[in-house]
């Protein structure tokens, strides 16, 4: 928490399966945990915000009612960055 507010990392919500999401996270950190790198997008899906952007690369699942009814609405991937995260759920079928 800073000032009293809830930091929260965004989330790519790419597919559901026994009443679970299946997402990618978004964030600002170059590295998860012990060093796995995070993929650097080619432009921040938020709209107002220039900084760089990761996603994490692999997909995983979270219980429904985790989330909030509300969406993200200034927040948008680019073609680009929709490519990367198709090939990834793709490799991810193929296993």
């Amino acid at each position: 928490m800073i000032n009293g507010e809830c930091l929260i990392h965004p989330v790519y919500v790419v597919g559901e399966e026994r009443g679970r999401y299946l997402i990618f996270g978004i964030t600002h950190a170059r590295r998860k945990g012990k060093g796995h790198a995070n993929h650097k997008l080619a432009k921040n899906p938020k709209a107002v915000d220039d900084s760089t952007a990761y996603i994490r690369k692999k997909i995983e699942e979270d219980r429904k009612t985790a989330f909030t009814k509300e969406r993200y609405s200034n927040y948008r991937m680019s073609p680009r960055d929709d490519e990367y995260v198709d090939a990834l759920i793709s490799k991810r079928k193929k296993k």
